[in-house]
């Protein structure tokens, strides 16, 4: 079925009554291929963000904390 769409939309694109159509269907594709591909990765990958996260944002601000008590005139 998805060979005789993809002629069909050629055939149409070579009479000229659509012009881009192969161009939007090969956009289309790939741009769903990138998000199903981001998706799975930021899934899969959430427990090692989650970590990069807390090491740097957690030990900044614990760095951070001490700097203003020791800088602190109170």
């Amino acid at each position: 079925m998805l060979i005789v769409i993809l002629v069909a939309s050629m055939s149409f694109e070579e009479l000229g009554l659509a012009e881009h159509t192969v161009l939007v269907a090969f956009a289309i594709f790939f741009g769903s291929l990138m998000l199903g591909l981001s998706l799975a990765f930021g899934i899969g990958g959430k427990d090692l963000a989650r970590r990069f996260l807390e090491r740097r944002f957690v030990h900044e601000s614990h760095e951070q904390r001490d700097r203003e008590d020791e800088l602190s005139p109170l």
